[in-house]
């Protein structure tokens, strides 16, 4: 049974009936996306009934500063909003939820995600582009089939919320953060034991959460391979130093496979763990990684079952982020 550090998380898994001590965290990424387009009511559904410890929602704003559930501040590549709106289209050929009110926004049709510029389906063995069923929704209407869904299955599934490019609403005159605060508190998600985590990749913004709007839900520091704006050192957060400067702000991190698993030829399998785990544990911070898709699996890794036994039982992760929610628990289980 591996050790595990965290008050803050370890309080909010217990009353929930889950023990990061004893097995590995299951978040659905974008809900249960390796099955239903991204981010619809209907994925957050299928992942709840999956038995995930988390759903996950990205959030963005709109024009008029309602929060909505969208992986990225642009509509372009999982909706048709090219179609319906073609002059709202920006001079960099793009399409930004922030121009769109609400209204405009429900009118969209959301579907499985593709390149913009051919058509094409990111996943093609996922659920097909043309069948449009489904809708953007609100973080309001988000929270309310997540609590909806617990008390008619009699479940805690958690919502880990990621935060979008705070900087980019900023300098649009918005703050997400508080936007989102704000929405979290009418439902009663305030406390560190209340059912919410908030990640994001912007270290600037979770200090301001944790200092300036003095949240005590957990804080999540995403780790990403670089970031064009210079406001985030990443190599650094990945060192021992820098792993200790983000426990004074939030109680985990959540970095990407590549930089829990290197090519090691001195190893028997080519594969080693590298030490950003243990010294996250070291600085009492838990470890998500990122992001677990059976379909798309890391060069020179044969299956899910051989990368999930390299995270969990070598490297030695907390947990999960999963496009198949439910046959990343079932592998986990029996492991």
């Amino acid at each position: 049974m591996r050790t595990f550090q965290c008050l803050a998380l370890v309080a909010f898994l217990t009353q929930a009936g889950m023990s990061l001590a004893s097995e590995s965290v299951i978040i659905a990424h974008r809900n249960a996306s390796g099955y239903l387009p991204e981010h619809t009511l209907a994925g957050l559904s299928v992942a709840h009934s999956m038995g995930s410890d988390f759903v996950e929602p990205d959030v963005v704003l709109t024009k008029d500063n309602v929060p909505i559930v969208m992986h990225d501040i642009y509509l372009d590549e999982t909706t048709d909003v090219a179609i319906k709106f073609p002059r709202k289209k920006r001079p960099d050929g793009r399409w930004y939820a922030i121009d769109f009110k609400l209204k405009e926004i429900q009118s969209l049709t959301s579907m499985e995600r593709f390149d913009r510029t051919t058509g094409d389906v990111r996943y093609k063995g996922r659920f097909p582009k043309e069948v449009g069923l489904f809708k953007v929704p609100t973080l309001d209407e988000y929270i309310v089939l997540v609590k909806a869904l617990n008390k008619s299955f009699n479940a805690n599934v958690g919502i880990y919320l990621e935060l979008k490019d705070p900087a980019f609403h900023k300098n649009a005159k918005k703050d997400i953060s508080l936007s989102v605060l704000n929405v979290l508190s009418r439902y009663g998600y305030a406390t560190r034991d209340s059912g919410v985590v908030i990640q994001c990749f912007d270290a600037e913004t979770l200090k301001e959460l944790r200092a300036v709007h003095k949240t005590e839900l957990p804080l999540v520091q995403l780790i990403g391979d670089d970031d064009p704006t210079g406001r985030n050192n990443y190599s650094v957060m990945k060192t021992e130093e820098g792993l200790a400067e983000i426990a004074k702000y939030a109680n985990g991190v959540a970095p990407n496979i590549s930089h829990i698993l290197k090519k090691d030829q001195a190893s028997p399998i080519g594969v080693s763990a590298t030490k950003l785990v243990e010294w996250a544990h070291r600085n009492q911070l838990f470890v998500h990684v990122y992001t677990v898709r059976s379909d798309d699996l890391p060069p020179g890794v044969p299956s899910e079952e051989f990368l999930l036994k390299l995270l969990i039982q070598m490297a030695k992760v907390d947990g999960v982020f999963t496009d198949f929610p439910d046959r990343t628990k079932a592998i986990v289980k029996n492991l």
